[in-house]
């Protein structure tokens, strides 16, 4: 098994990096909080446009490789796909 946890601040100062868990789940608290600034429009209308088109969706995931199968899981979204490996 092989679990890797991912991240790629979409709201926060940071860059994409692959990470422990503490990290992973730190980083997900810290860009629920921090986008509701850009919802708000504190950072100007592009910002808050983009907010609402990008959400939280695909800034923290995991993905377990088992059986020739990958399963990305998304940490703030609680989303879950699997993809066979080719």
């Amino acid at each position: 098994m092989n679990l890797t946890w991912n991240v790629a601040p979409r709201y926060t100062a940071g860059s994409p990096a692959m990470v422990d868990t503490e990290t992973a789940r730190r980083v997900a608290i810290q860009e629920k909080e921090a986008i509701q600034g850009h919802l708000d429009g504190f950072f100007g209308d592009e910002a808050r446009e983009k907010a609402q088109r990008l959400g939280l969706a695909g800034i923290v995931w995991s993905t377990l490789e088992t059986h020739r199968m990958l399963r990305t899981t998304d940490l703030i979204t609680g989303e879950s796909k699997n993809e066979p490996i080719r």
